[in-house]
């Protein structure tokens, strides 16, 4: 929900402080709730202004702008530290217990990069499984003259195969 314009804040808040009606008399005419005019005299009383604040969701931010300008120059020390690396430094040195990945969103909040650690690419044999197609040897075609079932004498109980 947007916040009231400052027009309708000024004419409530001039109503309600003419004294003419009471607070729930001038938040029915203005279509607003009675803890909305109270909060408007309480404004007005206190800072002297009835302009909305500033909206913001969400918990407060842990890593402060000292905080991020520390964390930019670590990272241009050393572009390889680690989320992990920054938020153990930050424990150390400026009493801030964050965890990884907040360091990290900051950094990237922030437009920083640091440098990844990149391993050496090894390529290792696959290991073979049983059950698996790569232990099966591929089997050779063979034609049916090939085959010799080695009973010449028995010539008439043997039909030719058709592989």
């Amino acid at each position: 929900m947007s916040a009231y314009s400052h027009d309708l804040r000024q004419r409530v808040l001039n109503a309600a402080l003419r004294g003419d009606a009471t607070e729930q008399a001038v938040a029915n005419r203005f279509g607003v709730s009675r803890s909305f005019v109270q909060k408007l005299k309480r404004l007005h009383r206190t800072k002297g202004s009835i302009a909305p604040s500033r909206a913001r969701r969400g918990p407060r931010p842990r890593l402060t702008e000292a905080d991020l300008d520390a964390l930019e120059r670590w990272l241009d020390q050393d572009p390889d530290a680690t989320g992990a690396d920054l938020a153990d430094r930050l424990a150390r040195e400026r009493d801030v217990e964050v965890s990884r990945s907040t360091v990290n969103r900051a950094i990237r909040d922030a437009g920083l990069r640091s440098k990844k650690k990149t391993a050496p690419t090894v390529r290792r044999p696959r290991p073979l499984v049983a059950g698996s197609r790569s232990l099966a040897p591929p089997v050779p075609l063979v034609e049916a003259t090939w085959l010799d079932f080695g009973a010449a004498e028995n010539e008439d109980r043997w039909q030719p195969t058709n592989l």
